[in-house]
């Protein structure tokens, strides 16, 4: 049990990924809770995190060669929402952290590639 004062006047307030104002004894509460359970976030395996990172990328580049660019360009950012919806849930859901920014890279230089791609097909016919 931890006993402690949460009104605001006091000053133990603080930020979090969650909510802008929390209690110190709040987030003291929430780790004495993790020590205790073993609910740690763990990162999900370099291997798998590339893997899937691939995929994405090849999806993408499938959905670019057969759409026009415009349209192309609107999947590719439907697929970042999409990835940023699934590390969002496997974060919430399983406390795996997956990291969002190599996804949004790939995808971008995926796009970039099959534009060029797609360019230079034209040009040559």
């Amino acid at each position: 049990m931890l006993i402690a004062a949460t009104a605001l006047p006091l000053g133990d307030i603080h930020p979090t990924p969650i909510s802008k104002k929390t209690p110190g004894t709040y987030i003291l509460a929430y780790t004495i809770d993790m020590l205790l359970n073993g609910n740690f976030i763990t990162p999900i395996e370099e291997k798998h995190q590339k893997a899937l990172t691939f995929l994405a990328a090849f999806v993408i580049s499938l959905i670019s060669l057969t759409l026009k660019r415009l349209p192309a360009f609107f999947a590719t950012i439907l697929s970042i929402i999409a990835i940023k919806l699934v590390t969002d849930m496997l974060f919430y859901h399983y406390l795996l952290y997956m990291y969002f920014s190599p996804f949004v890279f790939a995808l971008l230089l995926t796009h970039l590639i099959v534009i060029v791609y797609t360019n230079t097909l034209k040009s040559v016919s």
